[in-house]
């Protein structure tokens, strides 16, 4: 097991380093990969919130199964928002769905790493 203040706190400052990275993009004018990178940052944020949430609610244990099932819960909402907004040709909102898809897989794999 792990604390999972010490989980939140790597998911605080991934969010922090990804902002200042879409601040540097967007001076260079990178304007999509900064948008992309503002997006993922957003989602860390929300993940380490969804901790600090259930931490407050729950037993370790309990906080742990409960964020394992919001992980879940988001990726299945943004996969069909994706794939609906792709099946509609709306490509900016399918865009958007998958970075935050991708922003995900990266909690998800470091959450694994840790347990």
């Amino acid at each position: 097991g792990f604390p999972m203040s010490a989980y939140s706190d790597y998911l605080r400052s991934s969010a922090a380093l990804l902002l200042r990275e879409a601040e540097t993009l967007k001076a260079d004018d990178r304007l999509d990969e900064a948008n992309h990178c503002r997006i993922r940052s957003n989602i860390f944020d929300v993940c380490a919130t969804v901790i600090s949430v259930f931490e407050k609610r729950y037993n370790a244990a309990q906080a742990k199964a409960a964020y394992a099932a919001k992980l879940a819960e988001f990726e299945t909402s943004w996969r069909a928002s994706m794939e609906q907004s792709a099946a509609h040709g709306d490509a900016e909102k399918a865009s958007v769905e998958a970075q935050k898809l991708a922003a995900l897989a990266d909690i998800k794999a470091h959450y694994a790493e840790m347990e």
